[in-house]
């Protein structure tokens, strides 16, 4: 991945990959080790969340993930 990304940088470019958390409590351990190893390899990382009911449709749960997914930059 980190010669990809590379690659694709020599060239003008910029490597991406959109992840799909939808709630803090995705954000685990684990998940947080995985993402700083492919932030580190020089890939740009986005996300992409959607409102699920009962699950991340209240302002708090929103505002703790997206706050939390800034954190990472």
């Amino acid at each position: 991945l980190k010669e990809m990304a590379a690659r694709i940088r020599a060239r003008g470019g910029l490597l991406r990959i959109v992840t799909h958390i939808n709630h803090p409590a995705e954000l685990t351990a684990e998940a947080l080790i995985a993402i700083r190893n492919i932030q580190d390899c020089g890939v740009e990382l986005l996300n992409q969340t959607v409102a699920l009911k009962g699950v991340n449709d209240s302002e708090a749960i929103l505002q703790d993930l997206f706050m939390q997914l800034d954190d990472l930059e």
